[in-house]
């Protein structure tokens, strides 16, 4: 959600203030926060690069994700991509 908006080494995306109530992060996507948004913008050098590394996880190792690969479900909940055990995509495989 941090890169969607990601142009050259500058990014901008909106969290949740109820969230942020409960002490809790979540990001605003096309859609209308109960209690209102905060908009969030970043700039750096390399900001592509340290944001995959700052948000890294073990996660990653059986699903990878990477900066430009968009959301992994459409609009209708329905999702867009599939991955194998080793983590390949498997989307538009019979």
């Amino acid at each position: 959600a941090m890169t969607m908006e990601l142009e050259g080494d500058s990014t901008g995306f909106a969290l949740s203030r109820q969230a942020a109530l409960a002490g809790k992060v979540s990001f605003v996507i096309d859609e209308r926060a109960i209690g209102g948004e905060m908009r969030i913008g970043l700039t750096g050098e390399n900001l592509a690069v340290w944001l995959e590394e700052q948000t890294w996880h073990a996660g990653r190792n059986s699903i990878p994700r990477s900066v430009g690969d968009d959301l992994a479900m459409s609009d209708d909940g329905e999702p867009v991509e599939w991955f194998d055990r080793k983590g390949n995509p498997t989307s538009g495989e019979d």
